[in-house]
């Protein structure tokens, strides 16, 4: 079938997804202030609702509305989203009544949360089955960051099943997550369902966890920009894990200065999560300094080309890649390669293999109290996708890190491979790294067999910061991502480097045929 009869059938497939949407809807959304979701920023929403335009309760309302509307509707629909907060509209109604919650630097931020992260009152599920009564009594750190500082909990987004695979967000509970861009397509994975449910504009950012590529690789194939802060920098209290010497929380944007917003209210030290200690004497994090124009000018900049996968990378992909290393000279950036001797060998590390210990001391973090007990009551259980199986099984019985020679291995491999890349931009005296997030375009999720380009592990493993920004389209609406990568704790270099080319460039569209919905007062 040729590339544009496809194109004909998908747009007509996403029509179909939204001829559901309500009457009633419309006509609230039509008698309006003039005040748009789609798009909408978190300061946009904030500066309107301070300056009485429009109320919090309205957009809330809207977002949820307009999340009933669109993502179960259709014979393919997007299906970002587990559940809605039942309590995010009184939360609205609280900074309505409130100057100083107004005044809050995420005020009226409706959020999406993966579901993975524990909100209180709503379950923590991992998209599965077997936790779908896991309830916490608190917040993850994270989140009760993000509440002080105005943010509201909008919806719980679906995700690949326990954030196990980085290449597609399905779930025996949340189900199948579509792209909206193109429903035929993949999400990327494990944060699949927040990043469909911004980049449809269901909320204005969200969270999620990126593990080996959760966070970026899904932010990259939805023209988002996705940032997996170093580990260590933000807490991850509160969260179900795989692997906690390699996952981390971080932020889900359509822009820059959004994603850098959410940083700068969860980055920091947290006594429940002791890989934080190093951010005390880390610099601070102020996103109004970080974001500036003219950043790249004179930025040295390191083509990490070793990670890419020529024989497998898609010719289009690669010609936007090329276009933005075009783009950052023109803004003065100098770029250069950089090759790291032993790359093979640096980067054969196993992937640990720990998840039973460390998802016990999660649900042992609050006692009886939670209704499942262990790691193996949910192996036993079954109630999980069949591929998981496998994986989950293996999982059991293996030894406690403290006593896996394993473990010890892998600790010094990873001080090995990062030592190895900070040492290799020290002798270029190199700002950051740059490589396309993926090498493909969103696949079809009838072709997910064999590599997809995923470019993300690398930086995973070594314990890095990496964000992602949008770097152009493919196939006249696929997005791509280019990755900036950088030393620990240098993330205040890369949303500068991000933000200069994101202000450039301006590569992000909205998908097509999803209706701009405005607000009423």
């Amino acid at each position: 079938m040729s590339t544009v009869k496809r194109s004909v059938i998908t747009i007509g497939l996403l029509l179909a997804n939204f001829t559901s949407y309500s009457s009633s809807a419309e006509e609230m959304i039509r008698q309006n202030s003039g005040f748009t979701l789609n798009e909408a920023t978190i300061s946009s929403i904030r500066q309107a609702v301070l300056d009485n335009k429009v109320s919090c309760e309205a957009i809330v309302s809207s977002y949820l509305s307009r999340i009933s509307s669109f993502d179960h509707a259709g014979m393919l629909p997007i299906n970002a989203i587990i559940a809605t907060n039942p309590k995010a509209l009184d939360r609205a109604r609280e900074i309505d009544r409130s100057p100083t919650e107004k005044n809050l630097p995420l005020a009226c931020t409706p959020l999406i949360v993966k579901d993975n992260i524990d909100v209180k009152g709503m379950p923590t599920t991992a998209g599965s089955k077997s936790m779908r009564n896991n309830l916490p009594a608190d917040n993850a750190t994270q989140v009760t960051r993000l509440e002080k500082a105005g943010a509201i909990v909008l919806a719980k987004s679906n995700l690949a099943e326990f954030a196990w695979t980085p290449d597609y967000s399905n779930s025996s509970l949340g189900g199948l997550t579509r792209n909206p861009y193109d429903p035929l397509r993949t999400t990327g994975g494990s944060s699949g369902g927040t990043a469909a449910a911004v980049a449809a504009n269901f909320g204005v950012a969200g969270l999620g966890t990126d593990t080996g590529a959760s966070i970026r690789g899904p932010s990259a194939l939805q023209n988002l920009v996705g940032l997996r802060p170093t580990l260590g920098a933000s807490s991850r209290d509160g969260v179900i894990p795989i692997w906690l010497t390699r996952d981390t929380l971080g932020p889900i944007a359509r822009s820059v200065s959004d994603a850098a917003l959410l940083y700068q209210a969860t980055y920091g030290y947290d006594p429940k999560d002791a890989s934080t200690q190093a951010a005390r004497t880390a610099p601070s994090f102020d996103s109004a300094a970080v974001l500036r124009r003219g950043a790249l000018n004179g930025m040295r900049v390191g083509v990490m080309r070793q990670v890419i996968d020529a024989k497998n990378a898609d010719p289009e992909v690669m010609q936007r890649f090329q276009q933005a290393e075009d783009d950052l000279r023109t803004l003065g950036a100098v770029v250069v390669e950089v090759n790291l001797p032993d790359f093979k060998k640096l980067t054969d590390i196993p992937w640990p293999n720990r998840m039973e210990y460390d998802l016990n001391t999660y649900l042992q973090a609050e006692g009886a109290d939670r209704s499942v007990k262990s790691f193996a009551e949910v192996v036993k259980s079954g109630q999980y996708l069949g591929e998981l199986s496998q994986f989950l099984k293996a999982q059991v019985g293996v030894p406690n890190p403290e006593d896996n020679p394993a473990e010890r291995n892998d600790e010094k491999n990873t001080s090995a491979l990062r030592a190895a890349i900070v040492g290799a931009m020290n002798r270029e005296n190199l700002s950051v790294l740059i490589y396309p997030t993926w090498t493909q375009p969103p696949r079809l999720l009838t072709k997910m067999t064999g590599d997809g380009g995923n470019d993300n592990p690398v930086i995973a493993q070594a314990g890095l910061p990496a964000i992602t920004v949008p770097m152009g389209n493919t196939r006249g609406n696929l997005p791509t991502g280019l990755q900036i990568a950088g030393r620990p704790f240098s993330e205040a270099v890369l949303f500068s480097a991000a933000y200069d080319y994101e202000q450039s460039t301006h590569h992000r569209t909205a998908p097509l045929n999803l209706p701009a919905a405005a607000i009423a007062k």
